[in-house]
């Protein structure tokens, strides 16, 4: 696994695999009345500052006050072929299950840290409103090591109509698999 140029910008692989969580997870991209942007939001000190920290090396990203942006429209089609366009139909990319599953976790946790919450190494829990996604996260998970379970949420706190699917992630302690 190489650098990876897109578009002007250079990711290392680790680089990478936490640009596409984050993006998943806390971004918005598309065509923007002919400004190709990819934006990614993170509200509170302590989210900004794990942003910061994964993704401040990245040349040519625009920071502000709650995330970054960047112009880059062969990423934008990129992002939108592979990982879905709104969140409600977001996905992870085919090459994240060809992932080792070192670089599996580091995705995985830059998912988490993006859109849900956290007390790694130990567990972590993700929030997307995206079915595929969930699937994604679950299968992504197992190949990382961990154990998930899928929580459905309809209504509750969120739109009447809404439905939320919360995957729960703990670290195995012992072997899960079927005898």
């Amino acid at each position: 696994f190489q650098t990876t140029s897109a578009g002007g910008h250079d990711f290392t692989p680790e680089q990478w695999l936490k640009f596409l969580g984050w993006v998943i997870s806390s971004g918005n991209y598309g065509d923007y009345n002919g400004r190709w942007e990819i934006h990614i939001t993170k509200s509170g000190r302590a989210g900004l500052e794990e942003l910061r920290r994964d993704l401040g090396g990245v040349e040519k990203l625009h920071w502000n006050d709650n995330g970054l942006t960047l112009n880059n429209r062969a990423l934008v089609e990129w992002l939108i072929e592979h990982t879905g366009t709104t969140s409600h139909f977001r996905k992870l990319p085919a090459e994240a299950f060809d992932l080792s599953a070192e670089d599996a976790n580091t995705r995985l946790r830059a998912l988490v840290v993006g859109d849900g919450a956290t007390h790694l190494p130990t567990w972590g829990r993700y929030h997307t409103c995206s079915k595929q996604l969930a699937d994604d996260v679950m299968r992504l998970a197992i190949h990382a090591g961990w154990r998930p379970t899928l929580d459905v949420r309809e209504g509750e706190n969120y739109l009447p109509d809404s439905v939320v699917y919360v995957v729960h992630l703990s670290q195995r302690r012992r072997d899960t698999g079927l005898q």
